[in-house]
């Protein structure tokens, strides 16, 4: 997100705070800002992961509830300095959401760096990061899966018990 501080245009205060644009064409103003919302709170989600590795994690009782809070502090905090950069950073809204690529975010990249290598360096940055969560969700997911199938609650639950 530095190349995007450092080169782009900066919006307003009152464009960012004071202006809503109904993008998506929703019927109220009020529905296409509860819309948006759901993309910022992609920064809590899987707060709860560690519950899922609890069997394997050491001194779980005090391990989790930590993990789980700065989770929730650390992914929180970090999601709103992202929002905050790309709205002061967007300098054109409906051309972003009209791009060609289909992604909104990269046309953003591109308007703010004024450059192609630098909006694909910082796109592959962020592919990089979901290909890299991928083992952990991967991880979560059979744990949880074994788990259920322990308590007999999946179809062949003696075959996967035992995986």
């Amino acid at each position: 997100m530095i190349p995007l501080v450092a080169k782009a245009h900066h919006r307003s205060k009152k464009e960012v705070f004071e202006e809503f644009l109904n993008g998506g064409k929703f019927s109220s103003q009020g529905l296409s800002w509860f819309v948006g919302l759901s993309g910022t709170a992609f920064a809590f989600g899987g707060g709860d992961a560690s519950v899922h590795m609890a069997e394997e994690c050491a001194n779980a009782e005090s391990a989790i509830p930590k993990a789980m809070m700065f989770t929730v502090a650390i992914n929180g905090s970090l999601g709103f300095g992202m929002l905050m950069n790309m709205l002061f950073c967007s300098n054109d809204i409906p051309g972003a959401l009209a791009s060609r690529s289909g992604f909104p975010f990269m046309e953003i990249f591109l308007q703010g760096t004024r450059s192609m290598g630098g909006a694909l360096a910082m796109t592959s940055v962020l592919l990089f990061a979901a290909g890299c969560s991928v083992f952990g969700m991967l991880a979560a997911t059979s744990r949880q899966f074994w788990s259920f199938s322990r308590d007999k609650g999946v179809p062949f639950w003696r075959l996967w018990s035992k995986v």
